[in-house]
């Protein structure tokens, strides 16, 4: 994970992607990261439900491409 989750006091987005590689993802992080947005990349399900449990992103984008079906069950 790049960072902790915005508590909601700064003007900070957070961005979940769940893509199988940071490579491959449809995602431009660098673009985003320049405009404000803090991109938070995870390869597999798992990594992600657990960051879920410590706080809701703004945005979750999941890279049904490169994940296939992970990506339509989550």
């Amino acid at each position: 994970m790049n960072g902790s989750l915005s508590d909601g006091n700064e003007n900070i987005i957070d961005i979940f992607v769940l893509s199988s590689s940071i490579s491959e993802s449809p995602v431009q992080a660098g673009f985003l990261e320049k405009m404000g947005y803090r991109i938070t990349f995870f390869s597999d399900s798992n990594q992600l439900f657990e960051s879920l449990r410590s706080g809701k992103p703004n945005l979750l984008i999941c890279d049904s491409v490169t994940l296939n079906e992970e990506a339509y069950n989550l």
